[in-house]
């Protein structure tokens, strides 16, 4: 069994072209990854992340899942 832990934060700073303008919004995610080994090469991965965004059509973003392979 594998328990992963990751927090990010990412900038996107963009110039607009047609007004001169800018931009930037930025994300900041927590995510928390566990993987189970069943043997037999087979293997169950369940994650789940949590996201804020700054850009206005976004607010809090929820992301679960299960992977098998």
């Amino acid at each position: 069994m594998e328990i992963k832990g990751r927090i990010s934060r990412i900038r996107n700073p963009a110039n607009i072209r047609r007004t001169g303008g800018e931009i930037s919004d930025s994300e900041t995610m927590l995510k928390i990854d566990r993987q189970i080994h069943a043997g037999g090469g087979l293997s169950v991965r369940i994650f789940c992340s949590f996201g804020r965004h700054t850009h206005g059509n976004f607010d809090y973003i929820r992301k679960p899942g299960v992977a098998l392979r």
